[in-house]
């Protein structure tokens, strides 16, 4: 039952991509959602993602989101069913959304040597640490105290050092801070298309590498490219 899950998903991936291009919808920008939501499940919108958009943060990260498509009202269905998401029974007040395929892993690799343990093309994972979000678990544990969503999150649940993300972000989310390589399959279910990925050291030689970000899951890979110049 759960490889026809898997096959099923993986063609309604492939379908949305196709449908879609892969780039006229953002998570969580959802322009049809405007106001109060009374909602039967705690995700608004299961974003298929087609692309990642990479740009750089303060000094030592870059900011990814994962680029994609919102799934149709009979894909989100099949995906509440898949994922449990029929408990909230409540209202929200800022629209929810998160990645709608199972991550199984992240990869982070540059064109340079880094130092001496981190040749050209090697993985950075032990040096790379991804923070980010996932619903899963509030999701899993049947949307718990479901009437204080609303509420303000404070500054410390930005995953990002500048930048205001939204305030639905501490609820209902649960903080992801990993090295890549202590990531699990578990912390990338249900996450959000916004990350950071911070550097935890700087290359031993001054230059620019071509830093490539890979997320991947069962039957697919969504990576990018980015020129980080480290001083």
């Amino acid at each position: 039952m759960k490889r026809i899950s898997a096959i099923i998903l993986c063609v309604l991936l492939c379908a949305s991509c196709e449908r879609h291009g892969g780039n006229d919808k953002d998570l969580g920008n959802d322009d049809n959602i405007t106001g109060a939501v009374n909602s039967e499940g705690f995700l608004i919108s299961y974003i298929y993602p087609c692309e990642l958009d990479i740009q750089r943060g303060d000094a030592d990260s870059l900011k990814v989101l994962i680029r994609g498509d919102s799934a149709t009202d009979e894909e989100k269905h099949i995906l509440m069913e898949k994922y449990g998401d029929t408990t909230f029974n409540s209202t929200l007040i800022e629209p929810t959304g998160a990645i709608a395929i199972e991550f199984t892993g992240i990869e982070i690799t540059s064109d340079k040597d880094f130092d001496a343990g981190h040749k050209a093309g090697a993985s950075l994972a032990d040096i790379a640490v991804f923070h980010g979000a996932s619903a899963w678990e509030y999701i899993n544990a049947g949307c718990p105290d479901s009437r204080t969503l609303n509420v303000s999150c404070p500054d410390y649940w930005n995953p990002m050092k500048d930048f205001s993300g939204p305030p639905y972000y501490c609820n209902g989310f649960r903080r992801i801070d990993k090295p890549i390589g202590e990531i699990t399959e578990n912390d990338l279910i249900l996450i959000d298309s916004n990350s950071i990925i911070e550097f935890l050291q700087q290359p031993e030689q001054p230059g620019t590498h071509t830093i490539t970000i890979r997320f991947i899951g069962e039957g697919i890979t969504i990576e990018g490219d980015f020129e980080m110049t480290f001083e």
